[in-house]
């Protein structure tokens, strides 16, 4: 046995050895050792290389304006967080104002036909979805669906 097979056979028994927690047994909550650490960290110990309180640091920076975080703003022509962080199709809108999603026809309040159509579904709880359509830059419709409606649609 070459010494790079006896490598990759040491290897190969000790995985098997690993212990792995089961999810249930995790906590989500930190102990009260850890919150002090970072109480600690954060608040009270000067950094070796910057000889600065990081908590301190970040807030100058914000000052100064050389952060990299921003101020979440939902830019234009988007109105709500509903338009950004949702689901998107795009459909054409048929001759009867109506679009069709997964068998569920919808019809569509100040659409003109023939043109596309961007439903973006955001799931308002576990029952009910608004629908917001955008038809370019404009919001044209809002509607609410119950999720059994929109079967094909997984969230």
């Amino acid at each position: 046995m070459t010494a790079t097979s006896r490598v990759a056979d040491n290897s190969l028994r000790s995985a098997g050895k690993v212990k792995f927690t089961p999810a249930s047994k995790v906590t989500s909550r930190p102990s009260e050792a850890s919150k002090r650490a970072r109480k600690q960290y954060t608040y009270k110990q000067v950094h070796s290389t910057t000889q600065e309180v990081l908590y301190f640091r970040f807030q100058r920076a914000l000052e100064e304006k050389r952060s990299l975080f921003r101020e979440f703003q939902v830019r234009p022509p988007f109105q709500s967080v509903k338009d950004i962080f949702c689901l998107r199709v795009e459909r054409t809108i048929d001759l009867y104002r109506k679009i069709s999603l997964h068998n569920l026809q919808l019809k569509v309040n100040n659409a003109t036909p023939s043109k596309r159509v961007i439903p973006r579904i955001y799931p308002l709880n576990n029952e009910v979805s608004e629908i917001r359509f955008w038809c370019g830059d404009t919001l044209i419709d809002i509607q609410r669906t119950k999720n059994s409606d929109l079967k094909g649609v997984g969230f």
